[in-house]
């Protein structure tokens, strides 16, 4: 019995999982979600890439994708890792999965918005 209530939960979370990430980038309200561009430091490396929030009023920002209990990863667009000591790119990939518990510091380059908001000014 304890054994199937294991696997239960195992697969509720899975599918919560699975289910937030596939609905991090529907629209809301008739709009695209914009991404947001980050730079992630885990360990020795540094990763700049854009991930695309939900741009669902009460989780659009990057804080928020990362504070939620069920995430384990976050998924990067368009990554560049950078070397640590001179800031040159070495590395491009169009996709990177970055384990959360790894990541030291994430900072947000280019919240949703900011790109259209300084295009304009």
């Amino acid at each position: 019995m304890r054994h199937s209530l294991r696997s239960t939960f195992n697969v509720a979370r899975l599918v919560y999982n699975q289910d937030m990430f596939m609905n991090s980038d529907h629209t809301v309200r008739g709009k695209t979600p914009e991404p947001a561009r980050v730079r992630c430091e885990a360990g020795e490396r540094i990763y700049v890439g854009d991930i695309h929030l939900p741009g669902a009023d009460f989780r659009n920002r990057v804080s928020d994708v990362l504070n939620e209990p069920e995430r384990r990863f976050l998924p990067l667009l368009e990554v560049e890792q950078l070397d640590a000591a001179t800031g040159r790119v070495i590395d491009r990939r169009p996709f990177m999965l970055i384990r959360v518990e790894m990541i030291d510091v994430v900072v947000p380059l280019v919240e949703p918005g900011e790109a259209q908001a300084s295009s304009t000014l």
